[in-house]
Parts: structure tokens; C-alpha cells; sequence
């Protein structure tokens, strides 16, 4: 049961964190109404702490449950990448859903989805490929997910993350540690050695 919560105090009670999983009935909509009813914080946004607090001042119960295992928190793309590299741990069989021949050497644990055309490629585990993937003359992973409908086409790509429909066409540099967001386009410029041709979106992090 919780009794009181401290927003990053400097010296800690205890080593319990917060994971951000909530479970609230219709009760919680009374903390937005009456005289006490709680504001917004300096931020300009509803805190769910102050939420849960105020459950707390006004006698409700607000019980608590112990996780136990990693608690990821994403935030950052290091983060992520440690968070993919956790996960795929986790995967102690090889699982595969498509049928390709012998050009296609595979080590470590694999899980493949449906539909995979791959061929003259190394799958190194552990990795995580998605549904109609295409791979051809290619090293991937390991400590790499592929989601769904993603090409890679005479490259390498190791301990990162491929969100869906990710095309990766005869880059020359291996990639590696990196996310790649859905619907990009990735392919070696054959214009010049001496720049790049990029299109950017906001937020974006390059390293050439």
C-alpha cells in the first residue's frame, strides 16, 4: 500500500522506481474537481503523481505490486538499442516461419517470420526478423530486429532496430547501432565519395 510519494528525492528511502504502469477506476476523475482538486504543474501539464497523491490525502487505497526482472526505460536511442539487445536475449529458441536454401547460413538463435524471401546471406543470432522480409547478399545482426516488409539488399546491419518497410540497398559501411524509422530509404550514393545527399526529419541524429 502506498502512503506517501517523493518526487526524485535526494536521499531515497528505499531502491524503488516507478515504471509508469497505472491502473485507476472512475474514482480518479474526482481529483479534477473541487476546491482541492489538483493544477497543473510548472510544466503546464497534469503530473500523474500529483493524481495519485491526492488519492492518497483523500483516504483511498492506491496499492502497489512489486516487478520483478528489468525495468527499461527507452527514452534515448542508446536506451533503446540496450532495451532491443535485453530483449533478444530473452529468445533462447530458433524459430523459423519461411523457407529458403542453402545459400543461407544461420548462427546463433533466430526467429523469422512468414513470408521471408532471403538468399546468399549470413543471419547471425541473436535476431529478430519480421513477416515478408527480402535479404539478399547480406550480413545481418546480430542483436537486430527487423519489423515487417523491410529490404536489405547487399549490406550489413548489426545490433540495431529496422522499423517497418526499412529499404537498406548496397551501403558499403557497415550500420551499426543504429534505429531506422518506418518507410526509409537507405542506398549508397553513387554521385560522389566526397558528400552525402541526406533528407532529414526533425529530431534526427546522423553520424557519416
Amino acid at each position: 500500500k502506498l502512503v506517501k510519494y517523493v518526487e526524485k528525492p535526494e536521499n531515497p528511502p528505499h531502491d524503488f522506481a516507478v515504471p509508469g504502469v497505472y491502473f485507476f477506476d472512475n474514482i480518479i476523475y474526482k481529483c479534477f474537481r473541487g476546491k482541492d482538486k489538483i493544477v497543473p504543474s510548472a510544466r503546464g501539464e497534469y503530473e500523474i503523481s500529483s493524481a495519485y497523491q491526492w488519492l492518497i490525502d483523500h483516504k483511498y487505497d492506491v496499492d502497489t505490486l512489486e516487478i520483478e526482472g528489468a525495468w527499461l526505460d527507452p527514452g534515448k536511442v542508446q536506451d533503446w538499442l540496450e532495451a532491443n539487445f535485453y530483449l533478444l536475449d530473452l529468445n533462447t529458441k530458433t524459430k523459423i516461419n519461411s523457407e529458403f536454401d542453402k545459400t543461407v547460413k544461420i548462427t546463433g538463435r533466430v526467429t523469422i517470420g512468414k513470408n521471408c524471401v532471403i538468399t546468399n546471406s549470413h543471419l547471425k543470432g541473436p535476431l529478430n526478423i519480421g513477416d515478408n522480409v527480402n535479404i539478399t547478399n547480406s550480413t545481418v545482426g546480430p542483436f537486430t530486429s527487423i519489423y515487417n516488409n523491410c529490404v536489405i539488399i547487399d549490406s550489413t546491419v548489426t545490433e540495431s532496430v529496422l522499423m517497418e518497410s526499412v529499404i537498406i540497398d548496397k551501403v558499403r559501411k557497415n550500420i551499426e547501432n543504429s534505429i531506422i524509422g518506418p518507410n526509409s530509404n537507405i542506398s549508397q550514393s553513387n554521385h560522389s565519395e566526397h558528400y552525402s545527399e541526406l533528407l532529414v526529419g526533425e529530431l534526427s541524429k546522423i553520424s557519416l
